[in-house]
């Protein structure tokens, strides 16, 4: 727009969804938003010292609310990612989010669910991204299934994690 200094912004429009706001000395919308909302629309406009104006007219919504939860550092449920590297040749790491401390044990089997490896059990802390090698395995060519068992160290909470993974030779 360039204009003449001094210029004013203003944001017109109804209502901003729950949670966020609008900072006039800042010119920007900030909040947590913990509802989906359909889109609102909104009209930002910049009038300068001459009263010329140029507008931007833009919607906002939420599509996917934002969830607090009590401790947000550590995740909410046993979950895996893809192994690396997938296929493999004789090693592959697991990748695993880990919600509390537990004893874990990883199995290997064959796509009829005969087992054909189990790691000892083994400690590991809550957290993301834990990590389990499995090494020195012996598999021929062809897709196998892991199964990641995580029990809590107070036996109250127990999860299972199941994932595929390719040998090759």
């Amino acid at each position: 727009m360039g204009g003449v200094p001094p210029i004013q912004y203003t944001l017109t429009l109804f209502d901003l969804p729950f949670d966020l706001r609008f900072d006039a000395p800042s010119r920007t919308i900030s909040g947590t938003p913990l509802e989906i909302t359909p889109p609102i629309s909104l009209t930002y406009t910049a009038t300068d010292h001459h009263g010329a104006q140029d507008s931007l007219l833009f919607s906002i919504g939420v599509i996917s609310p934002v969830h607090t939860d009590e401790n947000p550092d550590l995740p909410q449920e046993l979950r895996g990612y893809s192994n690396y590297p997938n296929p493999f040749h004789r090693s592959t790491n697991l990748v695993f989010d880990l919600p509390w401390p537990a004893q874990v044990q990883v199995e290997v089997m064959d796509v009829t669910g005969r087992r054909l490896v189990s790691t000892p059990s083994e400690y590991l802390t809550a957290g993301w991204g834990n990590e389990i090698e499995l090494s020195d395995l012996n598999l021929p060519s062809g897709a196998y299934l892991y199964r990641i068992h995580a029990t809590s160290l107070d036996d109250r909470s127990s999860s299972v994690y199941v994932g595929h993974f390719m040998s090759v030779k």
